[in-house]
C-alpha cells in the first residue's frame, strides 16, 4: 500500500510542479552609503539575471537555481560625476568590468526567498545569504531585495579620496529590482 502512495505522490508531484527557465525584462540594482560627506548613491538599469524556478501553478514559485544577477561596473552611475570616477577606480571597473551574484539554490517560503550565494566585486569574492521578496504577476515574477555589504570585503579596506577627507562608511545598502519572464523555447 505504501508503494502506491508513493507511486501518486511522485505522479501528482509531476503534474503539480515543473521547472522552467526565466530570464530578466528589467534588472535595476542601487547602491547607497553615506561617509564624511552625507549620503550618497549609485544605481544602474543594466543589470541581466537568470534562473531556473521550480514552480506550483497554484502557489507560485517554490524555490530558485542557478541564479545568476550581473551588472557592468562601469554602468553604476550617480549624479556627481566625481562619485562616479571615485567608485570606478575603487572597484578596479576597467579590469573587473562586472559584479556578480551567484546562487545554486534558493529557498521560498511566503513569496520570501533565501539564496545562499557567492558575490563577486573588484576581483573579490564573498559568501552572503541574499533575502528577496518575490511576487507573482501573471505570467511575469518579480525579485526585490536589499542586501547590506561591507566595502572593506571586496576592497581590502574602506576607500577614501582626496587626502582622506572623503570617506565613505563601509557598509552599503544595495537595493535590486529584477522582473522575470519565462524564457521561451525556441522553434526549429
Amino acid at each position: 500500500m505504501k508503494s502506491i502512495h508513493a507511486f501518486v505522490f511522485i505522479l501528482l508531484s509531476g503534474v503539480c510542479f515543473s521547472q522552467q527557465v526565466f530570464r530578466g525584462l528589467n534588472a535595476a540594482v542601487t547602491v547607497s552609503g553615506s561617509g564624511t560627506r552625507g549620503t550618497w548613491s549609485m544605481s544602474s538599469q543594466e543589470g541581466t539575471v537568470t534562473a531556473e524556478a521550480t514552480f506550483n501553478k497554484n502557489l507560485g514559485p517554490s524555490a530558485f537555481h542557478n541564479v545568476s544577477f550581473s551588472v557592468p561596473a562601469e554602468r553604476l552611475k550617480s549624479e556627481n560625476i566625481t562619485l562616479t570616477s571615485n567608485a570606478r577606480y575603487s572597484l578596479n571597473a576597467k579590469k573587473f568590468k562586472t559584479i556578480t551574484f551567484v546562487s545554486r539554490a534558493c529557498t521560498v517560503k511566503d513569496n520570501n526567498v533565501s539564496c545562499p550565494g557567492r558575490v563577486t566585486a573588484a576581483g573579490t569574492s564573498v559568501m552572503i545569504t541574499l533575502h528577496a521578496f518575490v511576487r507573482q504577476l501573471g505570467p511575469i515574477m518579480q525579485l526585490t531585495g536589499t542586501q547590506t555589504l561591507k566595502l572593506s570585503d571586496f576592497l581590502g579596506k574602506t576607500p577614501s579620496y582626496i587626502f582622506n577627507s572623503v570617506i565613505p562608511n563601509d557598509e552599503v545598502e544595495v537595493s535590486f529590482d529584477a522582473m522575470l519572464e519565462e524564457k521561451k523555447a525556441v522553434a526549429k
